[in-house]
């Protein structure tokens, strides 16, 4: 018989050794479940304990379910995991035409539609649907060709739900509780930190010097619209259900072609410790990670967001499922926990794996504090090129969105998806920033750029380092009816004439010179040609509001004629 209590004695040393505050931990083993319970606290202010009922986000372990809802669709044969995704949704696109034409669900699910993360697109409480997400894949830039490389990628999971949803005709959360959660009696599984049916819930946590600091729960925006990538909040009694079920004892609900699809490698590469001898990937199948541990297949994937750190893990030839939950930030006690106890049910001598993945944990922990610091002293003091009032405003990009910056005091403040409590901008010198969000302890550079008249015309930030950083122009309000009435008519310089019409709702400008040319708004009475971008046009008004004449750039001054 396994040694349960053994069991127990490994996970509380190694939670002591990473210092979690709580820790829920399933095991199952020949169809058995041997262990399923709570250590540690779920709530440190509260004094409340980790159960088996506690819920905790399990971020990224959501994605087996994503696959899973997709796999069974095919087993259907509701969708072709190989057929074009154009095939269900013509309007999909990549930045790359290739791969709009060529990606497939299997791409999606497999991280290897050369797509870098971009996760800051679905930063922030703002509600973004799934199809919105999915259309805004065509303006982010790819970083390596279609099935070239393998990168994590979190809005092609989001793509993979929507998906599921025009499949389905069902809002992705439901067609994943249709085919999995109801069926196996996960019924205590949810798509939010806010359900309320949550009665107990695990609250975030991360180390700092001064003990452990409380972090903010996913809102529920957030979590809805990240959902197939990140969204299930669960227990360890429904993760015990899903361990039965990838394991293969329930092939009512998961069948072993299912089962195929999920853990079979689709993609050289993945997340995996190849730092450590016992451990080699053997690539990525669709939600979980594959590899080798001491000569045996195991299988398993990770989830992190802030506060909460998770793995699933299955080692089919054995017929071992391990799940684990914790309350801390980015901590790697989930895979010392995971091969330890494959270890001790496998009767292999310990592996030191707990002090050796420890050390690299403080390493790579230290090391991103040391580097923020350094990047932090190089600041320079030299001022901006004007007063703040002059960045202050609205900055957009087709796919990242908005961006609001504001003036207070001496400081700017940002405010993005409507997130402003977890960013700030810190000065670096000259008209460059850093976009700090606080709760991921990320600096992106942002720099503020001129256009041709001098004044800031957008900004450049890097949100996703494997590729350029993303430009964001500046928004200005809309020209008003009054002002765009006043500017319709003729105007003459010597011999040359210019018009000014209504097409619609559009303001059209033409003269010999020009051509026919549509005006845009850049703020106050200031205009840019569509067709001639270099090329800017002012309307100067008198006392009472009339326009005294048409400044064109490079061209002239226009001044009213009667027609």
């Amino acid at each position: 018989m396994p040694d349960v209590d053994g069991i127990r004695e490994f996970i509380r040393s190694e939670q002591a050794r990473f210092a979690v505050p709580g820790i829920a931990v399933a095991v199952v083993h020949d169809g058995t479940v041997l262990l399923c319970e709570g250590f540690g606290e779920a709530d440190l202010e509260a004094g409340e304990p980790v159960g088996v009922d506690t819920h905790f986000p399990i971020a990224s372990d959501t994605k087996a379910f994503t696959a899973a809802t997709l796999c069974l669709l095919a087993d259907a044969g509701r969708v072709d995991l190989d057929a074009p995704v154009r095939d269900i949704l013509p309007w999909f696109e990549m930045h790359d035409p290739h791969a709009t034409a060529l990606v497939t669900p299997r791409d999606l699910l497999s991280h290897r539609t050369g797509l870098p993360r971009h996760d800051m697109v679905w930063f922030g409480d703002s509600d973004l649907p799934l199809q919105e997400t999915t259309r805004r894949l065509r303006h982010l830039p790819m970083s390596q060709p279609l099935r070239t490389s393998w990168d994590y990628n979190n809005l092609c999971y989001i793509a993979a739900g929507h998906l599921t949803e025009v499949v389905t005709g069902m809002p992705w959360h439901e067609a994943v509780r249709t085919h999995l959660l109801d069926p196996l009696g996960m019924t205590d599984t949810v798509f939010s930190a806010q359900d309320p049916s949550v009665r107990r819930l695990a609250q975030p946590y991360r180390a700092s010097g001064d003990g452990m600091s409380r972090l903010a729960l996913p809102a529920q925006a957030a979590a809805l619209k990240a959902g197939p990538a990140g969204g299930l909040v669960s227990t360890i009694a429904d993760l015990a259900r899903w361990l039965t079920a990838r394991l293969g004892h329930r092939d009512d609900v998961l069948p072993a072609s299912t089962l195929d699809q999920l853990h079979c490698p689709a993609m050289i590469g993945g997340i995996s410790l190849d730092e450590l001898p016992e451990v080699a990937s053997l690539g990525y199948g669709l939600g979980c990670q594959v590899e080798s541990y001491r000569g045996t297949r195991l299988i398993h994937h990770g989830g992190n967001i802030p506060g909460f750190s998770s793995d699933v893990a299955i080692v089919p030839d054995t017929d071992i499922g391990i799940a684990v939950l914790t309350n801390l930030d980015s901590s790697y006690l989930r895979l010392p926990l995971i091969y330890g106890v494959v270890d001790l049910l496998r009767g292999e001598p310990d592996a030191g794996l707990g002090a050796r993945i420890h050390e690299l944990q403080t390493a790579l922990m230290t090391g991103h504090t040391e580097a923020r610091a350094r990047q932090h002293a190089r600041a320079d003091d030299a001022p901006p090129s004007r007063d703040l009032d002059g960045f202050a405003g609205t900055y957009s990009h087709p796919a990242y969105g908005e961006l609001s910056i504001r003036v207070a005091g001496d400081q700017l403040v940002p405010d993005f998806h409507d997130a402003a409590d977890r960013i700030l901008l810190e000065h670096r010198g000259h008209d460059t920033w850093d976009l700090v969000f606080v709760d991921n302890e990320l600096d992106c550079r942002l720099v503020f750029t001129q256009g041709l008249d001098g004044r800031i015309a957008g900004l450049s930030v890097d949100l996703e380092p494997a590729v350029a950083p993303a430009g964001f122009a500046r928004r200005h309000e809309p020209a008003s009816a009054a002002l765009l009435a006043a500017m319709v008519g003729a105007y003459r310089m010597g011999p040359a004439t210019l018009t000014i019409r209504m097409r619609g709702a559009e303001l059209v400008a033409h003269s010999d010179i020009l051509g026919d040319t549509a005006l845009v708004g850049a703020g106050g009475t200031d205009f840019t040609c569509a067709a001639l971008p270099g090329i800017g046009v002012t309307a100067e008004l008198d006392a009472v509001g009339e326009v005294s004449q048409i400044v064109v750039d490079q061209v002239g001054i226009f001044l009213p004629a009667a027609l």
